[in-house]
């Protein structure tokens, strides 16, 4: 298994400075399109990148989707060490993404369109990235790395809430993680979270349009991307450490 220092794109110069990047938008999420979108079976974005940075064992791979379908500390205090770390270590990732001065940027350019709706697009398109330029950043070929997370999604864990075990059936089935790394496959995915936040929510809206502006200014995202990704991956290692040193 390849690891960490193989997070690195070859051929793109794309340096990058915290203070670079002043978004024009600054978007908040929306408590309410949040606990809408995490919540049971939902269509939830971005576990690609999230298993990435958290596949060392079968603990960190459930943890690592298990993080969105559980709510308070005590809960988390059922499972596994390496579940619980693979829990807080996604936690931080999101933490980390949403203040990024690089991802809010990429916000900012979807928001005068998508308003609240632009984070939750941008962890998806990110993730497209991430697939689409999947050799770029690991050397493992996509499909065997999602064939070994639904081996370990795909099994009935006796802790697996169930919203969970019905979310991950369906990410096995229709094999989501590597449909990503299609134009058609990320609109696909934005259609059935359309459909989730319509149930949910009552609001109709089209999220899958989000792909022609996305991709409308590639070069833009693409760069942005690139650069923030490397800086990801580093503060994941970090973290990881620094989990696995407390008690």
């Amino acid at each position: 298994m390849a690891g960490p220092d193989h997070f690195s794109r070859v051929g793109h110069g794309g340096q990058t400075s915290r203070g670079t990047f002043a978004p024009r938008f600054r978007p908040r999420r929306s408590g309410l399109i949040d606990a809408t979108i995490h919540s049971k079976a939902s269509p939830i974005p971005n576990f690609l990148t999230h298993l990435l940075l958290s596949h060392e064992s079968d603990g960190a791979i459930l943890g690592a989707v298990l993080a969105d379908f559980m709510k308070g500390p005590k809960a988390l205090e059922a499972y596994p060490p390496a579940v619980r770390r693979a829990v807080r270590l996604h936690r931080a990732i999101d933490r980390f993404t949403d203040s990024h001065p690089l991802v809010r940027h990429s916000v900012g350019r979807l928001g005068p369109r998508w308003g609240l709706y632009a984070s939750v697009l941008i962890d998806v398109l990110y993730d497209h990235l991430l697939a689409r330029d999947w050799e770029a950043w690991w050397p493992e070929p996509l499909t065997t790395f999602t064939g070994r997370c639904y081996a370990v999604l795909g099994r009935p864990w006796d802790l697996m809430p169930e919203g969970m075990r019905y979310f991950t059936q369906r990410m096995v089935e229709k094999d989501v993680l590597a449909s990503y790394a299609t134009r058609a496959g990320t609109g696909v995915a934005l259609d059935r979270l359309s459909g989730y936040i319509k149930h949910r929510m009552g609001r109709e809206v089209q999220l899958a349009a989000a792909v022609e502006d996305f991709y409308g200014e590639i070069q833009a995202y693409t760069a942005e991307f690139n650069a923030f990704w490397p800086e990801l991956a580093g503060y994941a290692r970090e973290e990881k450490g620094r989990l696995a040193a407390e008690p």
